[in-house]
């Protein structure tokens, strides 16, 4: 069968010292082309946590399905990316019915 490499969208590397490094930078260049987002800058902090987030009173985003879609990657990105745990989560709490200003917390 031969070594691990690629698996379930995770990258599996063998490092110097028999462990194991597990990227999803494939997974997130595609997700990044998916939401239109290839050119965007990256932050340090996705989402502060003092950040009051409405859930109605707003525009409905026009394409709940790509919104759930977008949301979904994410959750399963944060196996390899912890810290983005927080920013998925406040967002993920919308998608019944998502706003323009809940795509744009997204991006």
């Amino acid at each position: 069968m031969g070594p691990l490499h690629y698996f379930l969208e995770i990258q599996v590397t063998k490092t110097s010292d028999e462990g194991l490094l597990m990227t999803q930078s494939k997974y997130v260049q595609d997700l990044l082309l998916k939401a239109g987002m290839s050119g965007c800058k990256p932050c340090h902090t996705p989402l502060p946590s003092t950040l009051k987030i409405q859930a109605i009173g707003g525009d409905a985003f026009a394409n709940p399905h790509m919104y759930c879609s977008v949301v979904g990657s994410l959750q399963y990105l944060t196996i390899t990316r912890p810290e983005l745990a927080y920013s998925v989560n406040k967002v993920a709490q919308f998608m019944q019915h998502p706003l323009e200003t809940h795509w744009k917390l997204v991006k």
